[in-house]
């Protein structure tokens, strides 16, 4: 009968290590350049991060990829076909 259940298991190497893995996919978030809460959230991030704070570094990290961001339509879109067709300036009364 063998005795398996008692001894350990061993492996012939030891673990793989992903370095940065684990903090990339926790911490990584892309905060928007223009944007005012990205930026503080992003400030907070490196605070708590160094304080080594790290339930509140995943939080603000989750908050900076949530944080919505509608996207713009370009400029000549946004106006009305018939002014971009007739190059008007936005004058549509006819006077």
């Amino acid at each position: 009968m063998s005795d398996s259940g008692t001894s350990p298991r061993t492996y012939p190497q030891p673990p793989i290590e992903r370095a940065g893995f684990v903090e990339n996919y926790l911490y990584g978030c892309a905060p928007v350049a223009e944007c005012g809460v990205c930026a503080a959230l992003a400030e907070e991030l490196a605070a708590v991060r160094r304080d080594k704070e790290y339930s509140r570094a995943y939080d603000a990290a989750a908050e900076i990829r949530n944080h919505p961001h509608p996207a713009r339509a370009p400029r000549a879109a946004s106006r009305p076909a018939i002014l971009r067709a007739e190059g008007g300036d936005g004058d549509v009364s006819g006077a």
